[in-house]
């Protein structure tokens, strides 16, 4: 696994050689396309075994009352679900970025939030005059959902989470916060690492899929938590992260 050092001291050569960053470019797409096969291939018995165990649940509801069979259906859905993060993690950096006005985009994503019950102690605190940005929105829409949804998950009944939005002239700046049960200090530095996780049904792809889309970004993202309090998720993007490379 390649270590943050590692990944700046590449970052550094590629813009110093040009032909090291042609072969760093060469390596990450063999390696997207080798992961597209085998997620590929998994995907396609999985499918026929999921339909084939819908039709005989159906034909022989009796099933259910099995030992084992919920618990196996709950195992196929994890898998399916870990199939989809996994093609979201290859496709992290993959952007299809376009002009967004932010003081719009942002009220309306929030809303989608606010109409399920689950959300309805969320927050939203909201710098006016946000500027157009040119992102992968459907990107940072991700990165959003997972973020809020790991705050609901740490959080008791009718703990507040905030949403806050604010510009300061070149960088956006999102932060969720909640006063749910924090994050041990023993497990922060594998945070982001890949299928790292302490959620009995969780993948441990999200946070690593929303540093992948951040950093894609040119941006950043930070996780300030203490056990039993309460965590603050920090994302920083450029408003035009591209524009440089236009």
């Amino acid at each position: 696994m390649l270590t943050e050092k590692d990944m700046e001291t590449i970052h550094m050569i590629s813009q110093q050689n040009h032909d090291f960053s042609s072969i760093m470019d060469k390596l990450k797409e063999q390696q997207r396309f080798s992961i597209s096969q085998i997620s590929h291939e998994i995907r396609n018995p999985v499918t026929l075994i999921n339909s084939s165990l819908q039709i005989i649940e159906q034909q022989h509801p009796e099933v259910k009352t099995f030992q084992f069979w919920n618990e196996t259906m709950q195992d196929l859905a994890f898998l399916k679900n870990l199939l989809e993060e996994l093609s979201s993690f290859n496709n992290g950096d993959i952007l299809h970025p376009e002009p967004k006005k932010l003081q719009d985009w942002i009220p309306n994503f929030f809303a989608s939030f606010k109409n399920s019950s689950a959300f309805s102690n969320l927050h939203l605190e909201l710098q006016n005059d946000l500027p157009i940005v040119t992102w992968d929105c459907v990107k940072i829409r991700q990165v959003l959902n997972n973020l809020l949804r790991n705050s609901l998950e740490a959080s008791s009944d009718n703990s507040e989470i905030l949403f806050k939005i604010s510009f300061d002239g070149s960088f956006i700046e999102m932060s969720v916060s909640d006063h749910g049960c924090g994050i041990p200090s023993s497990i922060s530095p594998t945070l982001f690492e890949p299928f790292h996780t302490t959620k009995s049904n969780g993948t441990g792809l999200g946070l690593t899929i929303c540093k992948r889309i951040v950093e894609s970004h040119h941006g950043t993202i930070h996780i300030s938590s203490e056990s039993k309090k309460g965590t603050t998720v920090t994302v920083r993007i450029p408003q035009n992260p591209f524009s440089s490379c236009e």
